[in-house]
């Protein structure tokens, strides 16, 4: 499902407009992907706190109290720390309720980041990992899910957004970017700018903008605390 953020935000503005992360899902078909809302519902909700005005705390699933995000739900939400949920109860005492709101929902870049540590801890290649943050033209979409995939087939000039210089400049780092990793599982090459691995010393993103380069992305504390916990089990792939 391609939605794009002007598509839920006229969703939330309609004379009847979406008031809840359900509402959004059944006016515009956003969560009703494959991933059914694990990766687009922080952004929904993101979306329609901005739009409403309140905070992102504050955001229902359907309407009455179902709250996405708040403390209401840590005891059900603890069980799945397995033994350590009295653990993650205690350290969840310490969160603001903003911070819980943050925090508690799937993200893709945490889940890059859990899957990095594995790399390391399993002996394996270390992962390269990227977040793509080119805003398309055209109109509101941002960048949105799936916004890559245009710039690393080299397929822009299929599409009808008014792509410039930059955006084809771009196309070309990236599909050199995955056809040497492709190859070699480096992705770096001539002419292009340094991707560094993630490593026990770095932790760094390529940032993926008109001009790439290196940062590092922000996680939550919970999120922080979700990656140590998921990487100390025997469940490599597992995700809360």
């Amino acid at each position: 499902e391609k939605i794009t953020e002007g598509e839920i935000i006229d969703a939330i503005r309609r004379p009847v407009g979406a008031r809840s992360v359900d509402a959004v899902k059944r006016r515009v078909r956003a969560g009703m992907g494959r991933c059914q809302g694990g990766f687009c519902s922080p952004l929904v909700i993101e979306i329609l706190a901005r739009e409403l005005g309140v905070s992102e705390y504050e955001i229902r699933k359907r309407g009455g109290k179902s709250f996405m995000l708040t403390g209401e739900k840590l005891p059900a939400y603890a069980k799945n720390f397995g033994d350590k949920a009295d653990d993650f109860l205690a350290f969840a005492e310490t969160l603001t309720d903003e911070e819980l709101a943050q925090g508690i929902l799937y993200g893709t870049s945490m889940r890059s980041r859990q899957q990095a540590i594995n790399q390391l801890r399993l002996g394996r290649k270390p992962a390269y990992l990227h977040v793509f943050a080119r805003r398309l033209p055209g109109d509101n979409a941002g960048a949105c899910h799936g916004a890559d995939l245009p710039y690393i087939f080299g397929t822009l000039q299929n599409d009808w957004r008014p792509y410039g210089g930059a955006d084809y400049e771009l196309s070309r780092i990236l599909t050199d970017y995955w056809a040497n990793f492709a190859r070699t599982g480096n992705p770096n090459g001539e002419g292009l700018p340094r991707w560094t691995p993630f490593t026990e010393d770095s932790d760094l993103s390529l940032i993926i903008d008109t001009v790439p380069y290196m940062a590092r992305k922000e996680l939550t504390k919970l999120q922080l605390y979700k990656i140590d916990y998921l990487t100390s089990t025997d469940e490599v792939d597992s995700f809360i």
